[in-house]
């Protein structure tokens, strides 16, 4: 006697694997286009020439080791590769990666998604974490800022409200995402982050496209973002911040991107409907609190592993017809839903005191004030990004002009407040008497404007205001 096992009701669908990974591989090509354009356009050839290498070893890596993979096994390597889609990981890995990433970085990282990711668990389709998200983790935790190729961009939106522990003063949210071209820019995408992360409109018009194509369910990217949204507008009501609050945490950090392309995975993700909802909403919770509790800024990727691993579970406690264990589904979602808001409430309350500590006043004094000959050189302190500590700047006037202006401490983000430092940003101060059209655009907002108040500062002082 024949048995047979068939999942009850039975899940009908008109796509094939080949259709749903070949529409994915277009949407990801249209990031791609979408990342180069960027970088082309804002930091020159340079920097596409650089993603394309970094693009080009990770998929020659790929290739060649589920080319030697499938040699081992003796499989026939055509059709092992036209069923394994290297290049989806490839892509998705490379978009969650920043352009000073390096080759010899990239490289790596490819190597342990395709063979740690993939391949161990016997290829595509039975591995149990999302094989970029294992590539991206041992990449960030292995190698950190040590293997960075020799480029730089500003800072990120991400790092940058990291830097005061996610805390925006009421009514500052304006002021904040100045430097990103405000709101305009943060959903359009146009300021430096993860490669794929930054134009939430292009990602939410993708995912929108692919769940109409049925190559995604709908229910992970609106869970996972809606639990974010949920979760850190409770967060800034009960911390008296701005509401717009939980909508920055929504278009930045890669949410977007996650949402669509890497927790939508089916293979990784759980198989019951509602089993998806928890799962999502999981994940938004954990990346809410890897950001505000923990040290990794994003919060996105980890909270897609630790996800990942409680897959198994879901399916297991929701296991059976899927009908009838539809009000257990529901109703545990529900009870996590609440647990997820109360939670929110807490830490609300625990960031009132950072939330205030960003109201204070601007703290801008000279400290000394000396005479070398016929100019007057005066040290100052003026705030910057960070909280509680002061940038010192030295500012050497002559004949009532800008003479000579020097960085003398530095306390803002290493790295992304350095183009306020460089010599061409401290130059285009010299022979003016009045400062207040210099471009404080430099990428540093911040720190720029650290620097233009002490230097108008030092001009007010020396002419007696």
């Amino acid at each position: 006697m024949n048995f047979k096992y068939r999942v009850s009701p039975s899940i009908k669908t008109r796509r094939t694997t080949l259709q749903i990974m070949n529409e994915l591989t277009l949407a990801l090509l249209a990031v791609l286009v979408f990342t180069l354009v960027y970088y082309g356009t804002e930091y020159g050839m340079s920097y596409v020439v650089h993603a394309l290498a970094l693009l080009g070893a990770s998929l020659a890596t790929s290739l060649i080791i589920e080319f030697a993979w499938a040699k081992f096994y003796k499989k026939d390597v055509k059709k092992f590769l036209l069923s394994s889609y290297p290049w989806v990981t490839v892509l998705i890995l490379f978009f969650t990666l920043s352009i000073n990433t390096s080759v010899y970085a990239m490289v790596i990282g490819t190597f342990v998604a395709i063979v740690l990711g993939k391949l161990l668990y016997g290829g595509f389709g039975h591995n149990i974490f999302n094989p970029a998200a294992v590539g991206r983790a041992v990449m960030l935790t292995a190698f950190g800022a040590r293997t960075v190729a020799d480029m730089s961009t500003s800072a990120t939106p991400i790092s940058s409200v990291n830097a005061q522990a996610w805390a925006i003063a009421p009514g500052g949210f304006d002021v904040f995402v100045e430097q990103f071209g405000g709101l305009t820019g943060l959903l359009t995408g146009w300021h430096p982050g993860a490669m794929g992360e930054t134009s939430f409109l292009l990602l939410l018009v993708i995912g929108v496209v692919l769940v109409i194509r049925e190559v995604i369910d709908w229910r992970i990217p609106v869970f996972y973002i809606g639990t974010i949204f949920g979760i850190t507008t409770i967060i800034a009501v009960a911390s008296g911040m701005d509401l717009i609050y939980g909508v920055f945490h929504v278009i930045t950090g890669g949410a977007m991107f996650a949402a669509v392309f890497m927790l939508t995975d089916p293979v990784t993700s759980p198989l019951h409907p509602v089993g998806r909802a928890i799962y999502a909403s999981g994940a938004g919770f954990i990346t809410v609190l890897i950001r505000l509790l923990a040290n990794t800024p994003g919060g996105v990727l980890f909270s897609i592993l630790i996800m990942n691993m409680l897959v198994p579970l879901i399916d297991y406690l929701l296991a059976g017809n899927l009908i009838k264990v539809q009000k257990k589904a529901l109703s545990s979602l529900a009870i996590l839903l609440v647990v997820f808001g109360l939670t929110s409430l807490l830490i609300g309350n625990t960031m009132k005191e950072a939330v205030a500590s960003t109201l204070k006043d601007d703290k801008l004094f000279v400290v000394n004030e000396k005479e070398e000959g016929s100019s007057k050189v005066y040290t100052i302190e003026s705030n910057g990004f960070a909280n509680g500590v002061n940038n010192v700047i030295t500012v050497t006037i002559t004949d009532g002009k800008v003479d000579k202006v020097v960085f003398d401490k530095n306390v803002d983000s290493e790295g992304y407040s350095d183009p306020a430092t460089k010599p061409d940003f401290l130059d285009s101060f010299k022979g003016l008497s009045d400062v207040s059209t210099v471009d404080t655009s430099t990428g540093a907002t911040f720190t720029s404007k650290s620097v233009q108040k002490a230097v108008q500062l030092a001009l007010d002082t020396f002419g007696g205001k």
